[in-house]
């Protein structure tokens, strides 16, 4: 029961149907922007792999595990599948940056835990981004 009412009051001020709460949720926990910034850190280490710039690698990785770190934050959503979904998101976005900062080189499997990793985030993020839209956001 306690944790039933932790989680409710993680939502508490939110009014309507499912979908506006949602909607309210995200604009108040800057989703578009948070979710914008990982997606341009992905990009950013995909650049840095493909130019072979190890320290620029390792900084877009870590702009990775903090925007991850920012927008997990702002969880709970006021839907429980959601949530879920976008929690599953955020710590494979953590745990990919922290495998592409531990990458010593490009050479070998140096980046094969991070290309793994990015994987299920990328497929955990895009299981959200459908249940956003299922809410009429994004």
């Amino acid at each position: 029961m306690l944790v039933v009412a932790a989680a409710l009051a993680g939502c508490a001020g939110f009014t309507g149907s499912p979908a506006h709460q949602v909607a309210e949720w995200a604009n108040g926990a800057s989703l578009s922007a948070n979710d914008g910034y990982i997606v341009a850190d992905v990009k950013d280490i995909d650049e840095g792999i493909a130019s072979r710039q190890l320290t620029a690698t390792h900084t877009a990785c870590d702009g990775l595990g903090t925007d991850a770190g920012t927008a997990y934050g702002e969880l709970p959503t006021p839907d429980t599948e959601l949530t879920n979904e976008l929690n599953n998101a955020y710590l494979d976005f953590t745990d990919a940056a922290q495998k592409c900062s531990d990458a010593k080189s490009f050479s070998g499997t140096g980046f094969s835990a991070y290309d793994r990793e990015i994987a299920r985030a990328e497929s955990a993020f895009a299981a959200a981004n459908r249940r956003l839209r299922h809410f009429g956001v994004g």
